[in-house]
C-alpha cells in the first residue's frame, strides 16, 4: 500500500468515490474538520494512518464498490 502523503487532488477524488463529504470524513475516522479542510486545501499533509486507512477505503470501494457506501453512511449515522 502507498504510503506517500496524499496530496489534495487525490483526497478529493477519494472522497468522490466514497461518496462522502469533508465533515462526514472528520466525523468517521476522528478528526477535525479544520483538519481535514487544512488536508483539502494541501496546508498540512495528509499522511500516516489517516492516509492509510483512507487508501484502504478506496482500494475497498474499488473492489466492493456499493457495500461500502451503505457501511461508511451506517457507522457515520452510529457516531452522530
Amino acid at each position: 500500500m502507498n504510503s506517500d502523503p496524499i496530496n489534495p487532488d487525490e483526497l478529493r477524488a477519494i472522497l468522490a468515490q466514497l461518496d462522502i463529504t469533508r465533515e462526514e470524513l472528520a466525523q468517521l475516522i476522528g478528526v477535525s474538520a479544520a483538519a481535514v479542510n487544512s488536508w483539502s486545501i494541501g496546508r498540512r499533509p495528509l499522511s500516516g494512518p489517516a492516509a492509510l486507512l483512507l487508501r484502504l477505503m478506496s482500494e475497498a470501494r474499488s473492489i466492493i464498490k456499493d457495500d461500502v457506501r451503505a457501511v461508511l453512511r451506517a457507522h457515520i449515522e452510529a457516531i452522530e
